[in-house]
């Protein structure tokens, strides 16, 4: 009952193939793509058994009767099965190429050892900038995992093991959230971003005071580690061409129809644009839209809108320019590394509208466009789905 309440996220009575696979990705936290199309697989094969009605969804009864419960726990001990348990020989038989993993993983840390923090920081909910600029001791203009947990411990003050505990499994997930690029470390603008680390954070903080009001000790279970992140749009369709159209780009990637771009649409439009596979490639269109968005931000309210972005010296002419480096192509949603993944159509929708599924590459709810019909997959109980490439 519990479980089930936790999964159905808007509290309809009803669960959803995709709420069932994000709230298992909650729960155990998977680090790879491997590890969620894995639960994504695992969830979709046995829909058919607990969606006894065959409307796409499951209700509590369902859930109930048919101890659906059952499945969740016997899939969490065949992931920890198949990628716990498994890796726990291969570290303790370290080739060479793990040591020199494990010598980089101490390089990038040996900041933290050698300039340990200390003293207070700044107030995380005010000034979120100023606190980050100082857990950054080294001035990198990156954090990692473990310097942010040494920031939390002194802002949060955890008392015993079990609260230091609950930082550090809070800021591990996280970290499968906001680590945009995944290069294993946290940059201002996946912090600071509206919607970022830094908001999550603030909601623990919130959490963590709101417990010693009533004298619970802070756990797992008392520090909520979900955040609902902003979610956006990954459309089925490539985009349209940026230097052809940037009006119809600019109208495809305004996510929530508000007639503005934010820099996260502007940046997140640049990655599937471009074909942004690696973690350089992000890096220098990340750095290109921060570094020249006051330039044509004109009135300084922190987005931009169609005048700023079409104008002959705006925006759009700005980011035109990363074209030299990557043209576009028609396949700028695929590349080498692209996972395909089944998509269940749910009870009521059609072609045209916007899904909610729970991302195989990160933690976090995408929206996505049902494409048109003929590409629809029908299977033997009547229900339908379709593929995307991520």
């Amino acid at each position: 009952m519990d479980w089930f309440s936790f999964a159905d996220k808007d509290n309809d009575g009803f669960m959803s193939q995709e709420e069932a696979i994000a709230s298992i990705n909650v729960q155990l936290c998977p680090k790879s793509n491997d590890e969620r199309l894995f639960i994504r697989k695992s969830v979709q094969s046995v829909w058919g058994k607990y969606d006894t009605d065959y409307d796409t969804y499951i209700s509590l009864d369902e859930f109930i009767k048919n101890n659906m419960i059952q499945f969740v726990i016997d899939l969490e001990k065949k992931w920890k099965h198949k990628f716990i348990e498994k890796s726990v020989p291969e570290r303790s038989h370290s080739t060479s190429s793990s040591n020199d993993s494990q010598k980089k993983v101490e390089k990038k840390d040996s900041a933290i050892n050698v300039h340990p923090l200390s003293g207070s920081l700044p107030d995380l909910s005010t000034m979120s900038m100023e606190w980050y600029e100082q857990v950054d001791i080294e001035k990198h203009g990156m954090l990692s995992q473990d310097q942010i947990i040494r920031g939390l411990h002194l802002t949060l003050k955890p008392s015993c093991s079990e609260e230091e505990a609950t930082i550090r499994e809070n800021v591990k997930h996280y970290w499968q959230i906001f680590d945009v690029d995944h290069n294993g470390l946290i940059d201002k603008w996946e912090f600071l971003t509206k919607g970022g680390m830094a908001d999550a954070l603030i909601q623990m903080e919130k959490e963590w005071k709101q417990c010693s009001t009533t004298g619970k000790t802070r756990t797992c279970e008392t520090i909520s580690k979900v955040f609902s992140k902003a979610t956006r749009r990954h459309s089925y369709e490539p985009p349209p061409y940026l230097k052809d159209n940037p009006e119809a780009w600019f109208d495809h990637f305004d996510i929530d129809r508000s007639h503005y771009l934010s820099q996260k649409e502007v940046i997140h439009g640049l990655y599937v644009t471009l074909n942004a596979s690696t973690s350089e490639k992000r890096q220098v269109i990340r750095e290109h839209v921060i570094t020249n968005w006051d330039k044509y931000d004109m009135d300084n309210n922190g987005v931009i809108d169609k005048v700023e972005f079409l104008k002959t010296n705006g925006l759009s002419r700005c980011i035109t320019r990363l074209l030299r480096l990557w043209p576009q192509s028609d396949s700028c949603l695929m590349d080498k590394g692209a996972v395909e993944v089944t998509v269940c159509i749910p009870k009521g929708k059609g072609s045209g509208d916007i899904i909610k599924m729970s991302s195989p590459r990160t933690q976090e709810f995408i929206l996505i466009m049902i494409p048109v019909k003929k590409k629809w997959n029908k299977s033997d109980d009547g229900s339908c789905s379709f593929t995307v490439l991520f």
